[in-house]
C-alpha cells in the first residue's frame, strides 16, 4: 500500500508540473491578439528607424508601416521613444487574464509584465477602449441618421 501512495504523489506532483508550465497554452484569444499587436509594432519600429534613424514616438507615425490592430480589442501605445530606444506597452480590453505585454529597449526587450506594473496600465487601458468604443457607435448612430434625413428629403418627406 505504500508502494501506490508513493506513486500517487508521483503522479500528482507531475501532474500539476505539466498543468502550470502549460498555462500559455490555456490563454484567451484576446491576448493572442494583444501580443500579436505587440510584435507587429516591433517590426513597424524596426523598418521605422532604419530608414529615420530614430523610432517613432507616435502611433500615427508608424500608419504607413503596416500597423494593423484592432483599437476596439487591443489597446498599444508608444509610452517612450528616443533615437536608441523605446518602450511600448499592448494589452488586450477584454480580457479575463488582465496581461500586458512590454517592449522596452532599456529592460532587454520583450515581456509580460508582473502584478505591479499591471495594475498601472489595466484601468487605463479599459477607459481608452472604452471610448473607442462609444466613438464607433456615435459614429454608426450618426451615418444611420444622415441616411435616415437623406431618404426621407429624397422621398419629400420631412
Amino acid at each position: 500500500m505504500h508502494f501506490f501512495a508513493i506513486k500517487k504523489i508521483i503522479f500528482l506532483s507531475m501532474s500539476m508540473f505539466y498543468l502550470i508550465s502549460c498555462t500559455t497554452v490555456f490563454e484567451n484569444n484576446y491576448d493572442v491578439m494583444a501580443r500579436q499587436a505587440l510584435f507587429n509594432l516591433m517590426k513597424s519600429q524596426d523598418v521605422y528607424r532604419a530608414e529615420h534613424d530614430k523610432y517613432a514616438n507616435e502611433l500615427a507615425q508608424l500608419s504607413s508601416y503596416d500597423l494593423k490592430y484592432h483599437t476596439g480589442i487591443v489597446y498599444l501605445e508608444i509610452q517612450s521613444a528616443s533615437k536608441d530606444e523605446y518602450r511600448a506597452i499592448s494589452l488586450p480590453a477584454e480580457s479575463t487574464t488582465a496581461r500586458v505585454f512590454i517592449y522596452d529597449t532599456t529592460k532587454g526587450g520583450y515581456y509580460e509584465a508582473d502584478e505591479v506594473e499591471v495594475s498601472k496600465y489595466v484601468l487605463g487601458a479599459l477607459n481608452f477602449i472604452r471610448g473607442e468604443k462609444e466613438k464607433q457607435k456615435t459614429s454608426i448612430w450618426s451615418n444611420n441618421t444622415i441616411d435616415n434625413t437623406f431618404i426621407r428629403s429624397k422621398n419629400g418627406k420631412n
